[in-house]
């Protein structure tokens, strides 16, 4: 009976020392997000409007502000020479044969290159989602424990 006391009260230590960790993490991660930019000294990029200019112009414009900008490229390893060397080709042809949905699509692709859920192509072209998936629907699925994958509720 004493090991089993000893063990229980180990696991309640383990658990209490963890959840306060988490909270005290939690605290730390909520004060720095709303720290204001003056306190941080960080400065989001400018917004920027291409829409005047040729795909092939924006697509240029979009390279240089996103490799000078992007928080993350350093972290994430990009090499943006490379990645404007892959689809560069792709956009010309598509404003050389003024095809919107593949202009679109490789836009989204470039991005989609960043693996970066906070980046996207705005607004959304649904016309080319449909077209191409014929629509979509909410799915979202839970991996238990035992392996075993479930829809949650």
């Amino acid at each position: 009976m004493p090991v089993f006391n000893t063990t229980r009260r180990s696991r309640f230590v383990v658990v209490v020392a963890t959840t306060l960790l988490l909270l005290a993490f939690t605290a730390i991660a909520a004060a720095s997000c709303g720290s204001s930019p003056a306190s941080t000294g960080y400065k989001p990029p400018a917004a920027a409007d291409y829409s005047k200019l040729t795909w092939t112009q924006a697509f240029q414009k979009l390279q240089a502000k996103i490799s000078r900008e992007y928080a993350f490229t350093e972290w994430k390893g990009i090499d943006w020479n490379d990645l404007y060397k892959k689809y560069q080709p792709v956009v010309s042809r598509a404003a050389a044969s003024k095809d919107k949905n593949a202009y679109y699509l490789t836009l989204r692709e470039y991005i989609n290159e960043l693996r970066d859920g906070h980046a996207g192509v705005k607004p959304d072209d649904m016309t080319v989602y449909q077209a191409l998936a014929g629509g979509g629907f909410g799915l979202i699925v839970t991996k238990l424990d035992n392996g075993q994958v479930v829809p949650p509720g």
